[in-house]
């Protein structure tokens, strides 16, 4: 099998913008890591190579992707509110699952054969909804295969919270793997989910210096979760996923946004408009900033990147909150907090394929 291709570190920064998906707090308080000492040559400074590369060093803001609660110390003072749009808007129904572009009027999409239907929404008893202004950008699942395209000394072992080494990858690849939150390494006939879970702090013992080194964790839902776990270990989505600011948000929220309808999207799908709360960001911050979560998709020719979606500055939109009983159904028709078996089967299918 040929070895996948190792993806460039200049995406994640442009794309993820600093916005680590971490684990819990909660789990990360039952396991308290001590400082750790390593040589030199061994230790991966990610601020130091960020700075080496020129690139910009994220804020240190809120924390982690699959957290039940954010720790105090990196709350957000005062988060901006989304902008209200004085416009009542009747939101339609959401699709029952992966509907499909057709040349002609639209027909009901065809059940598969080894797939249960998802249960057909029905209308809420308030459809109308209040408009906000919301900002947005995107991150994406990177695969790695056996060849590492870097120099020798830029090699060192992803490590996990306790200090085990996990695999030995380039610099670049494991910041881009902690950027986005996690990355699926392609070995042969093994596949293996890595999970971003924190900084350790870590003493250089040549010169005493403390720095604080990105941790992994294996993920091992990769049956049920084949693109990877956020908040609360609920399975990722792509392109129906948000993460957003839980100051503000809950897990299983839902949120649609009228641009993103019509959408056609990179595996044939046409988008209903609708997005589920299932993760959180470490710059996301607000109630309008939402992640949108792309999968295994190449985000430079992703819909959501044409029509700006994923742009901080330019790409605002305009979005609808869910009420519950719109959510309940949304929630339904994607299998949530699971992903539709047809979402499963094709990234199974794209990671089969890999090399």
């Amino acid at each position: 099998m040929k070895n996948s291709r190792s993806l460039i570190i200049l995406i994640p920064f442009l794309v993820g913008c600093g916005q680590f998906h971490l684990d819990s707090a909660e789990e990360q308080a039952q396991d308290t890591i001590p400082l750790q000492v390593l040589s030199e040559a061994e230790v991966f400074d990610l601020n130091e190579y960020r700075k080496d590369l020129q690139m910009p060093t994220p804020e240190k803001k809120d924390g982690p992707s699959a957290q039940d609660s954010e720790p105090e110390s990196t709350k957000s003072s005062s988060p901006t509110p989304p902008e209200k749009v004085n416009l009542e808007f009747q939101v339609p129904k959401p699709s029952e699952s992966s509907q499909k572009e057709k040349p002609s009027e639209p027909t009901k999409p065809p059940v598969e054969k080894e797939e249960a239907k998802p249960t057909q929404p029905t209308e809420p008893s308030s459809p109308k909804m209040k408009a906000y202004r919301g900002t947005g950008s995107v991150y994406f699942l990177p695969r790695l295969g056996d060849t590492r395209k870097c120099k020798a000394e830029d090699l060192v072992w992803m490590r996990e919270p306790n200090g085990n080494q996990l695999v030995r990858l380039c610099k670049s690849e494991i910041a881009e793997c902690a950027m986005q939150g996690s990355c699926l390494m392609v070995s042969g006939n093994e596949r293996t989910l890595y999970s971003f879970n924190r900084n350790v702090r870590v003493q250089i013992r040549e010169t005493q210096k403390i720095v604080e080194e990105p941790r992994f964790k294996v993920n091992q839902d990769l049956e049920d979760c084949p693109q990877g776990q956020g908040f609360r270990r609920i399975c990722l989505d792509p392109n129906r996923s948000v993460a957003a600011d839980m100051a503000f948000h809950k897990a299983g929220d839902v949120i649609y946004i009228p641009k993103v309808v019509g959408l056609k999207l990179p595996n044939g799908e046409i988008h209903d408009g609708y997005f589920i709360v299932r993760d959180i960001g470490g710059k996301i911050l607000g109630e309008g900033r939402f992640d949108f979560f792309i999968g295994f998709d190449n985000f430079m020719t992703h819909p959501f990147t044409k029509i700006k979606l994923s742009d901080t500055k330019a790409g605002s939109f305009l979005y609808y909150k869910m009420d519950e009983a719109r959510s309940e159904e949304v929630r339904k028709a994607r299998a949530y907090p699971s992903a539709p078996p047809s979402v499963k089967k094709m990234a199974l299918s794209q990671i089969e394929k890999s090399e």
